[in-house]
């Protein structure tokens, strides 16, 4: 008996039982010669001397010539990872195949050391099925949310037509009752002014609305245009006058100068309105609430300021976020959404403004906005 048949019959096989894991070796023709106990039993075939390694692996058919050049000329290892087969019990096992040349010394062939991964396969396939999901429910939810976007725009453009339509109607008919010299129907106009005010309540709410929605996708709106901001407050200043109803005594601090920003007119209304009302809201009956309007070469300034009330310094940070209320003056205050002063910021933001917010803590709350100024003859 030669040497190889001496290594091949009785060293190789000591070695590979001994190494308690699953080998098996095959000759340069690829043919199995020796087989742990192990690689018989992850392979579920009892007998594996004498197949070839295209029946003890399928997944190796068509790859015969390389192998073969593997075996002879000693190259780099070949690894087959995550093959799967059928137990008897009906579950399925994983494992990997390593293809290894024999060392120099040693005859052509293959070392075939096989793994079991039934284990870490399993998971990885779990895994990919759980991201496979949550892709798909990302999906849907990213379809469900575009057609909600879509839904609330149209649904607004409807509303906010007829809302306008209402205003119109309204405004006609209060000069049609006013113009009446001899007998005006002040009980009328009365009604139709709180008519009025209900109606305006309500597209400011559906603003704020399509506002929070614009946020929550990281993009605010603007149809920028040269804005005066000192006429805007003084043509707005009426409808606000309104949610006053007579509890407070208001002041108005307005520039006679014309205070320019490059601004959404619409939006920058929806800035005053929700710093008045929350103003309103906030504000003891009896105590003053002021708005004014500055400007200078470089800012533009827009405050609302309340008294009779304060802010804590610790607590001045965390309004501006959604559902804040200052908790020792819950008795003072309706519950409401919080979310009035988180658009603000954002609005501001988005016309590269900053709001500030200053108080004693105790007796007054003065909310500053400040845009960059801008010349009514540059283009916004």
């Amino acid at each position: 008996m030669d040497e190889d048949e001496i290594y091949l019959s009785r060293i190789l096989p000591v070695v590979l039982n001994r190494q308690n894991q699953a080998y098996l070796w095959a000759d340069a023709d690829l043919r199995v010669r020796y087989a742990s106990q192990q690689a018989a039993s992850i392979l579920g075939v009892k007998e594996l001397a004498g197949l070839s390694l295209s029946d003890v692996a399928p997944e190796l058919l068509g790859m015969e010539e390389t192998l073969k050049t593997l075996a002879r000329e000693r190259h780099l290892p070949f690894l087959l990872r995550h093959i799967n087969r059928d137990t008897p019990g009906g579950k399925t096992r994983y494992f990997s195949i390593a293809l290894y040349p024999s060392k120099a010394e040693q005859p052509d062939g293959l070392v075939v050391a096989l793994k079991d991964t039934t284990f870490t396969s399993t998971l990885l396939q779990e895994l990919t099925q759980g991201r496979n999901t949550l892709r798909l429910m990302q999906q849907q939810l990213e379809e469900a949310n575009r057609f909600k976007n879509l839904t609330l725009t149209i649904l607004s453009q409807e509303i906010n037509g007829r809302l306008e339509m209402m205003l119109n109607y309204v405004d006609v008919y209060v000069d049609q009752l006013l113009a009446e010299e001899d007998n005006p129907d002040v009980e009328s106009v009365e009604t139709l002014t709180t008519l009025r005010k209900g109606i305006h309540t309500l597209a400011m709410s559906l603003q704020q609305l399509l506002s929070l929605e614009q946020i929550e996708r990281g993009h605010v709106t603007l149809n920028k245009e040269t804005c005066d901001l000192t006429a805007l407050v003084q043509h707005t200043w009426k409808i606000y006058l309104e949610l006053a109803q007579d509890q407070f005594i208001l002041h108005k601090e307005i520039s006679p100068h014309h205070a320019w920003v490059c601004g959404d007119p619409n939006r920058l209304e929806q800035v005053l309105y929700n710093l008045i009302s929350n103003a309103v809201k906030y504000t003891p009956s009896g105590e003053h609430i002021t708005v004014g309007v500055e400007s200078d070469k470089s800012e533009t300034r827009l405050w609302v300021e309340n008294t009779g009330i304060g802010i804590s310094s610790e607590r001045r940070e965390s309004i501006f976020h959604p559902r804040f209320h200052t908790g020792n003056l819950d008795h003072l205050l309706q519950q409401g959404s919080g979310l009035g002063l988180f658009i603000v910021q954002r609005i501001v933001e988005a016309h590269e403004g900053r709001v500030e917010l200053t108080s004693d803590g105790s007796s007054f709350v003065r909310f500053t906005v400040y845009f960059p100024t801008y010349h009514p003859t540059a283009e916004c």
